[in-house]
């Protein structure tokens, strides 16, 4: 049968690594004590962060495992699984045991799960007016490939998703799906799928997000300048090294040092962490799991220092 032999394509147009943690008012971002967080935008118990968080734990690691030492990963766990997550809800007996197990929802139920997404999504969008954050789904169907009602309907329902049938033959569809990325990216992707689509593909499945945010304590244009940067290889290269100095959120580990630069009013944060001088990028990453995350986020306390940062551009396909 053809639905045997069909493609359905997920694609994730994430510009960020928006790794979840409940944040408490007195702290940066710490986890906290307690079962539930409460916004007026609805309420999530931390199951919901900790998939979230083992997951894009469990992704980073897979993915630095197979890249190549020269590429910089760049990605969005929390866009990936807000995806598949989406596709959760057209899965059905080993497929949907495989993706429970790997989202690490096998003891959250779908409606539980669908209205915690929706729940995170808004206590996300409105958690700080001073950072501009949207997401954005959207489902692409191969015209008069009929899927069920009821996965169409908790799409929209829960993940707002945007649904369109269009015939995947007719180039003008991927102009279509490529201009809705670009749109909801503000132009931080013009392109996501080429012409030459398969004529298997009877599904797009896609998930933007765009992020946009001031540091709290910007860098000072005149404290910037040029400085050697040590690459993971030991190679040195000229750079424009941002510098501060100031109180921040610090933690020295026994393999490293990191810092928390805030943005907005301190509802996002950028954690930076600086592998010892000794040890390899893979030696850190050794370390790097979803147990040690959450103590080194009850470890981070106040300390007066000196931050240099690259002046940097990430790209990543």
């Amino acid at each position: 049968m053809r639905s045997c032999k069909s493609y359905l394509s997920l694609i994730i147009a994430g510009l960020f690594i928006l790794s979840i943690t409940a944040c408490s008012n007195n702290k940066d971002l710490y986890p906290l004590p307690n079962k539930t967080i409460e916004a007026t935008t609805g309420n999530i118990t931390l199951d919901i962060v900790r998939s979230n968080n083992a997951f894009g734990f469990d992704l980073y690691k897979s993915l630095i495992n197979t890249e190549e030492d020269s590429v910089n990963t760049f990605i969005s766990p929390a866009s990936i699984f807000l995806a598949l997550s989406m596709t959760y809800n057209g899965a059905d007996h080993s497929t949907r045991d495989a993706m429970a197990q790997v989202l690490h929802i096998k003891d959250i139920d779908l409606e539980t799960l669908n209205q915690e997404n929706k729940n995170l999504k808004n206590i996300l969008l409105h958690a700080d007016e001073q950072i501009t954050l949207h997401i954005a789904n959207s489902i692409w169907m191969e015209k008069g490939f009929n899927f069920k009602e009821d996965f169409i309907k908790r799409n929209k329902d829960f993940y707002q998703a945007e649904v369109q049938s269009l015939p995947f033959s007719d180039p003008k569809t991927t102009k279509i799906i490529n201009d809705w990325v670009n749109r909801n990216t503000k132009g931080k992707i013009s392109k996501i799928i080429d012409d030459n689509m398969s004529p298997l593909t009877v599904m797009f499945l896609i998930n933007a997000i765009y992020f946009d945010g001031k540091w709290t304590n910007e860098f000072k244009i005149a404290q910037t300048y040029e400085a050697d940067f040590t690459d993971h290889k030991g190679l040195k290269s000229k750079c424009d090294m941002m510098v501060d100095s100031r109180d921040f959120q610090y933690l020295k580990g026994d393999t490293f040092q990191a810092v928390t630069l805030p943005y907005g009013n301190r509802r996002a944060n950028m954690y930076v962490f600086l592998p010892n001088e000794e040890l390899t990028l893979s030696d850190f990453y050794e370390g790097l799991s979803i147990e040690n995350w959450n103590q080194w986020m009850e470890s981070f306390g106040k300390q007066k220092g000196l931050v240099g940062l690259p002046k940097v551009k990430l790209e990543y396909e």
